[in-house]
């Protein structure tokens, strides 16, 4: 029986209990531990009797003058409060829970909350130490990885690995820039706003950014095949050609909602009117060169390194410059972003 068939059980058993002491009190008051007289009936219930049987089986069996005892499951019954007065008179209504009071903040409970903190401050102090101590160790990646690159499958014969992966990013680019010069003139009229309302202006950005974002997909197509027919190998070469293609593709993804956004060098068509939209816009092409580096470096380093230390330090250096680049951004872009949220309302 599951806990809900449990819980009702139990509650027919104290509204059947409740009603029992209501109507036949003067039973119900009978000392519990008493010896039964010869002439006494032990009426057992099971509990899912209705109050009318049990009353039935009650004039029955006390017909003769009998003594009716009356137990639950051959148990003595339990205790049961005494209702008010009036409670007699009106219809029995559900009860509302008190609340727990929550629980009281020992001085135990304070001392271990405290000494998490000191833990959680340990190791935030301790890594900071150990990624300071690994910076050095970034002068061994150069040997790691001229050590790993001797390792490659590919171009064991014919152009060497290098060679073919420089040429697939030529490729990768030259069907990139053919694309856009094709499409220039079809997506020069369209990314002309009709207006200087807020919709021409989206729609216009709009085909400007599937210009973008077409240019970038079929750039990242190209390196696929090109490197599944040049660099066939699984080696470093083709991981490397791999990451560094998907990292410029994010970087190139960042550009495009830049220019989406900030529309450089066409303010009739700019979404976010920004004051010096153009020094920003440079910002967020900074941006996206560098993240997608530091993480295509960090994830090559982390497969050619000799040991943690190397990977260790390159992280806590470039974590450390892109967080002053970013706080030296967002501080320098705060006052303008005011600027633009209050030209709509003054409040």
């Amino acid at each position: 029986m599951d806990d809900a068939a449990v819980g009702w059980t139990r509650v027919r058993r104290f509204v059947v209990w409740l009603l029992f002491v209501l109507a036949f009190s003067a039973v119900a008051s009978t000392p519990p531990v008493r010896a039964q007289s010869p002439s006494s009936v032990v009426l057992t219930l099971r509990g899912d009797e209705t109050p009318e049987t049990i009353r039935k089986m009650v004039d029955a069996l006390s017909g003769s003058g009998r003594q009716v005892e009356i137990r639950l499951d051959g148990a003595a019954p339990p205790a049961v409060a005494p209702a008010p007065a009036a409670a007699a008179t009106s219809s029995t209504k559900p009860q509302r829970p008190v609340p727990a009071a929550p629980p009281e903040r020992s001085m135990a409970d304070d001392e271990g909350f405290q000494g998490q903190l000191n833990m959680l401050v340990d190791r935030i102090v301790g890594g900071l130490d150990y990624g300071s101590m690994a910076i050095p160790s970034i002068v061994q990646l150069p040997t790691d990885w001229e050590q790993a690159w001797e390792h490659n499958t590919n171009g064991r014969s014919g152009p060497s690995a290098g060679w073919r992966g420089f040429g697939i990013v030529c490729l990768a680019l030259a069907v990139g820039f053919a694309f856009r010069i094709v499409s220039t003139v079809w997506f020069a009229r369209r990314r002309q706003p009709a207006g200087p309302e807020f919709t021409p202006r989206l729609i216009a950005s709009g085909w400007g950014l599937l210009q973008d974002v077409a240019t970038i997909m079929l750039a990242l197509v190209t390196v696929r095949l090109a490197r599944n027919a040049w660099l066939p190998e699984s080696d470093l070469a083709m991981l490397a050609l791999t990451t560094a293609s998907n990292g410029a593709a994010i970087g190139a993804l960042y550009v495009a909602i830049g220019r989406f956004l900030l529309a450089p060098g066409k303010p009739e068509r700019r979404l976010m009117p920004l004051p010096r939209a153009e020094r920003h816009y440079r910002s967020v092409v900074i941006y996206a060169v560098l993240t997608p580096l530091v993480v295509t470096s960090i994830m090559l380093a982390q497969r050619v390194g000799s040991g943690p230390l190397p990977v260790t330090g390159l992280i806590t250096l470039t974590g450390f410059v892109l967080t002053l680049f970013k706080l030296w951004f967002f501080n320098d872009i705060r006052r303008d972003l005011t600027v633009l949220i209050l030209s709509g309302s003054p409040e």
